[in-house]
């Protein structure tokens, strides 16, 4: 309760509640009124608190409590010993303001992004000791946070992989080192834009190859996934030795990555981390899958944050959207007519800078030929584009699926599923094709021409 006394012409107000004490003096009685409402009412607030804790306290506990068991409990319980050698460790709760806080920001030396990320540590520890009862708000609330800086936008290219996997001995006839696990780990991410947990992770039962898909249990945002594997990617599993049982890589997460550092570095390649296989993946696979599927092959709730890892250059937006309007397997009736109706709509004209890919049953199933210009060879896609646009200079790319030995089987075959070992060889011929697509991303179609047949001789 509030008692008052008034000495000589001042007024003094006493307030005690459960062993608290606050008095103050003013010059009138209904100052010294409102002041002891007010105050009685923050000590309701505080009487249950726990005081006399520091901030080193919360830590131990949040480490003890929290951290255990959490997918970032490694790097967590770094930043937590961080921040127990830091001044703000022998603080009282209590007595931590946001203004504290402000002035712990601004003598940081880390960039903006660490600093960001102790803060949202700093944060989570905070509003725990709100749910403990040893603090009544957030300090960390209002507080002025360093601008977030922008995306990093590191690509990496053929030539860099090809360094890279050189520092590693990859190519060495050694055996399965732990060094050539950490470039066959390095090249699933390029293909299939998993994250690095995510791979090292990865357990042979979790591996269809028959479906082409591996399942990810155990993935950033807590969800269980699918990613579905290329013929690439296969290839690269089949030759780590797939087993029945156990993890698909024997070298632990930590010294995979150490390996890789240190790879870059005798490589003399700058500014590269494991993450930017991610960017990269994911730059190449938007050119194959529709946004949603994409989203959801690499794991991302939000379709809106694949901007963060889309990072096409220039030349391949020139290249790759206004310049080759629309590249579409020719396969089924209804790409050829979404292909009309977008020439249609666009009023696009197709020429030497559009590349059409079509089925082509004169050629083995795999082998793939460039050519340019010529008739559609009885083929209803080509015969639909050349009508359509009347132009016949385009670029074709001729993906062999076999012929079935008969002339009236021609119509079923090529309408029908291919069989398992011709879809492989299908994929694998394509892949050849993807792996001199940066070729074809500057516009060099002659070159690419000319070394694409010289590899893919027609059968027989």
């Amino acid at each position: 309760m509030a008692t008052f006394r008034k000495r000589q012409k001042r007024w003094t107000a006493e307030v005690r509640k459960k062993g608290f004490y606050k008095s103050k003096t003013f010059n009138t009685k209904i100052a010294a009124q409102t002041w002891a409402i007010e105050t009685e009412q923050f000590l309701s607030s505080e009487v249950d608190l726990v005081r006399g804790k520091t901030f080193a306290n919360a830590l131990d506990r949040f480490e003890r409590e929290v951290s255990k068991g959490r997918k970032g409990e490694r790097w967590e319980v770094i930043r937590i010993n961080k921040h127990r050698r830091d001044a703000l460790a022998d603080r009282l709760l209590e007595d931590l303001t946001m203004e504290d806080i402000n002035r712990w920001i601004t003598e940081q030396t880390t960039s903006a992004s660490t600093i960001n990320r102790d803060l949202n540590l700093l944060s989570s520890i905070f509003s725990h000791c709100i749910k403990w009862k040893w603090i009544k708000q957030n300090p960390c609330k209002g507080c002025q946070r360093p601008r977030q800086p922008a995306p990093r936008e590191r690509r990496i290219s053929e030539h860099e992989i090809n360094r890279i996997l050189a520092a590693l001995y990859f190519h060495e006839d050694s055996g399965l080192t732990a060094r050539k696990q950490t470039g066959y780990a390095f090249l699933m991410a390029l293909e299939t834009a998993m994250r690095q947990g995510e791979i090292w992770g990865l357990q042979w039962p979790d591996i269809d190859f028959r479906g082409k898909y591996l399942t990810l249990h155990d993935t950033k945002n807590g969800t269980r996934r699918h990613v579905p594997l290329s013929s690439k990617a296969i290839t690269l599993l089949q030759a780590l030795e797939p087993k029945a049982t156990g993890k698909v890589f024997s070298v632990r997460q930590q010294s995979g990555v150490v390996y890789f550092r240190k790879a870059v570095k005798i490589a003399g390649i700058d500014n590269l981390t494991f993450h930017d296989t991610r960017h990269e993946a994911l730059t190449r696979l938007a050119r194959k899958l529709d946004v949603l599927d994409l989203a959801r092959m690499v794991g991302h709730r939000d379709p809106k944050s694949l901007m963060i890892y889309y990072n096409p250059t220039p030349t391949e937006l020139h290249i790759m959207r206004p310049t080759i309007s629309w590249v579409k397997t020719c396969y089924r009736k209804k790409n050829r007519n979404k292909f009309n109706r977008k020439c249609h709509r666009s009023n696009t004209t197709v020429h030497q800078q559009v590349l059409i890919a079509h089925d082509e049953i004169d050629l083995a199933p795999g082998n793939i030929r460039f050519k340019t210009g010529g008739g559609h060879g009885g083929n209803n896609g080509l015969r639909d584009i050349i009508n359509k646009t009347g132009a016949r200079g385009f670029n074709r790319l001729r993906i062999g699926v076999g012929h079935p030995g008969a002339r009236d089987r021609v119509l079923s075959y090529v309408l029908a599923r291919p069989t398992p070992e011709h879809e492989a060889a299908i994929d694998k011929g394509i892949d050849r094709v993807l792996g001199e697509r940066e070729k074809l991303l500057a516009g060099q179609i002659e070159e690419l021409m000319n070394l694409v047949n010289a590899r893919n001789k027609p059968a027989g």
